[in-house]
């Protein structure tokens, strides 16, 4: 590529058709630097400008030129079969579009209709009957080729504010599998939730010595409200009683586990419970730090508090708040759950 076709596909890079003259100088400045600080700069850049005129890739204006500098230049140029922005979208508008995409030609962004336009071919493409629900970043990949594209819209509910679904696509999005550990004799035991991977070891270390959950699960912080669908499986195969959660004592690891069992509850799944004993201990330790800001600016409300169904623990936590602290779940060590060997989480 000689430096004339590299000048002239960084003009193409401009959002415009008209390029003002400073912006052509910065331009050239780019491409050959060499020639910053040339008296002739101007005459060089009319040479080329001159080239692209005769192929037909530019314009000059009829009348805007500078007649106080030698050579005369122009007050800008224009780029010649550049379509703006707003003929694309006029011009995007004009597709065929299936019946499940007619509100396309209501949207006046660009790179949402590209999107649509990628979907539309799709939707033409393949027989709709008879796709099959497949997990999104596979359908992501056969529609854009690439595999997280359909995930970042999906997050910011672009899809179109409702007008668009994943089951329109028929595609899913996959929660990724919670982490266990199952006990021999698990059947019929209630299984621990820790929200924290340390406390995991801990917890899933000690319950192996005392067997009192029949498993231990690793919840992940905030990817539990994500992944908690399967408790079901892990109750329907290894018939858990009773599912306990136990995490940190501040507003994000009490909304966590409210939340799930929120969801869970209005769709008809097994709720899961306080660990009463395990809060209250940590209450106990009385190994408090400060609540971080992004944590403390969030507003508990009285639902969330009464996850805790205790009257007694909710009051004290609402003055750990008050005084911009919480407890960490981690302030219960291996070494303190040595001494829980005659623990009983249903009592």
């Amino acid at each position: 590529m000689n430096n004339l076709e590299k000048f002239y596909i960084e003009l193409n890079k401009s959002k415009r058709v008209k390029i003002a003259f400073n912006d052509v100088l910065h331009i050239y400045n780019t491409v050959y630097p060499e020639h910053k600080n040339s008296t002739d700069k101007n005459q060089r850049i009319l040479i080329l400008l001159n080239i692209l005129e005769k192929n037909k890739q530019i314009a000059f204006p009829k009348t805007k030129w500078n007649k106080r500098v030698l050579p005369h230049i122009p007050e800008y140029i224009n780029l010649l079969g550049k379509e703006t922005n707003k003929q694309k979208i006029d011009l995007l508008k004009q597709n065929s579009w299936v019946p499940k995409l007619y509100f396309a030609v209501k949207i006046n962004n660009l790179e949402q209709l590209k999107t649509l336009e990628k979907i539309n071919e799709f939707y033409i493409s393949r027989n709709y009957e008879e796709l099959l629900v497949i997990p999104i970043r596979e359908r992501s990949m056969e529609i854009f080729n690439d595999e997280k594209k359909l995930d970042s819209l999906h997050k910011k509910s672009l899809l179109f504010d409702g007008k668009l679904t994943l089951k329109d696509l028929k595609c899913e999005d996959i929660a990724p599998p919670l982490y266990y550990e199952v006990m021999p004799d698990c059947i019929g035991k209630p299984a621990l939730i820790c929200e924290n991977s340390n406390s995991f070891h801990s917890f899933n270390r000690w319950n192996k010595q005392s067997e009192v959950y029949g498993a231990i699960i690793y919840g992940n912080g905030n990817e539990f409200r994500k992944t908690h669908h399967w408790l079901n499986e892990i109750q329907k195969n290894y018939q858990i009683s009773k599912f306990f959660y136990f995490g940190d004592i501040d507003p994000i690891g009490l909304e966590i586990p409210y939340y799930v069992n929120r969801d869970r509850v209005n769709e008809k799944m097994t709720s899961i419970f306080p660990a009463k004993k395990l809060y209250l201990a940590l209450l106990k330790s009385q190994k408090s730090n400060i609540i971080s800001k992004k944590n403390a600016n969030k507003n508990i409300t009285n639902d969330i508090f009464n996850w805790l169904e205790s009257t007694e623990m909710i009051e004290v936590i609402k003055k750990l708040f008050v005084n911009k602290l919480r407890i960490p779940q981690e302030a219960i060590s291996y070494e303190d759950l040595s001494q829980f060997s005659f623990y009983d989480p249903i009592k």
